[in-house]
C-alpha cells in the first residue's frame, strides 16, 4: 500500500491483515489532516468487514476535518458489499481513478 498526494493504493488481491492495518494508519492520519483521499481498489479481490469499517471511520474523520474519502476501481463484489452495508450512501464510488481524483480535488477546493 502506498499513499501520496491523498491517494491510497491497498495491497493487491486480499485486503486484510497487515495491509489493512497499514492502510488504516495512513488513512486515519490523512483524514485527521482533513485531506481529500482517493482509495483505489483496482486489483483488490476482496475486503474484510474490518476494512469496510476503516473506510467508514476514515471518511467520518475526514469530513469532521474538512476532507473526504472517495473510492475508485471497486469490482462488482465490492460494489455489492458497499450497497449491502449502506456504505455506498456515505462514500462516493467512481469507476476510474481520474474521476475520483477530480471529485476529490473539487471537494478540497470547496
Amino acid at each position: 500500500m502506498s499513499t501520496r498526494a491523498g491517494q491510497a493504493h491497498p495491497a493487491p488481491h486480499l485486503w486484510e491483515g497487515e495491509p489493512c492495518d497499514t492502510l488504516e494508519r495512513a488513512l486515519l492520519q490523512a483524514a485527521a489532516e482533513g485531506r481529500a483521499i482517493v482509495v483505489d481498489l483496482s486489483g483488490v479481490a476482496s475486503v474484510t468487514a474490518h476494512c469496510l469499517g476503516i473506510l467508514a471511520r476514515a471518511h467520518e474523520q475526514a469530513l469532521a476535518h474538512g476532507g473526504r474519502v472517495v473510492l475508485c476501481g471497486a469490482n462488482a463484489m465490492m460494489r455489492w458489499l458497499l450497497v449491502e452495508t449502506g456504505l455506498d450512501r456515505a462514500l462516493a464510488v467512481f469507476e476510474d481513478r481520474a474521476s475520483a481524483l477530480r471529485a476529490a480535488a473539487g471537494s478540497a477546493a470547496a
